[in-house]
């Protein structure tokens, strides 16, 4: 959110060239505390956004947020029919391998790398 002007104009690009992406963005900001115009204007531009700092003694492995005091805030309706799985799912990797390189998808488990 520190750089929101800029952010929001890549966003505008990107739907303008793909315009079936969702848009996503965390910030470690409550977004009660996101006052000014040009978060405002982000905030408008996305799909979901996820506040709140992480805390990692609240991690509890559970939907997209990473820990369990952050929100998710549904500013479009696009992602609306996940909101469950989006909030509630236990988190998971998949991992694609190729001849040339190994791709990791998915957000993984606390301590899965360890």
């Amino acid at each position: 959110m520190l750089q929101a002007e800029s952010l929001c104009k890549l966003v505008s690009i990107m739907k303008h060239k793909r315009p079936e992406l969702t848009f996503i963005c965390f910030t470690g900001f409550n977004r009660e505390d996101l006052t000014s115009f040009s978060q405002q204007q982000l905030i408008d531009s996305i799909d979901l956004l996820i506040d709140g700092p992480y805390i990692d003694q609240l991690n509890d492995g559970k939907g997209l947020r990473g820990s369990s005091n952050q929100r998710l805030h549904f500013i479009s309706d696009r992602l609306l029919s996940f909101k469950d799985e989006l909030e509630q799912k236990s988190r998971n990797v998949e991992f694609h391998i190729h001849a040339d390189k190994t791709v990791a998808y998915g957000i993984p488990k606390k301590g899965m790398f360890n």
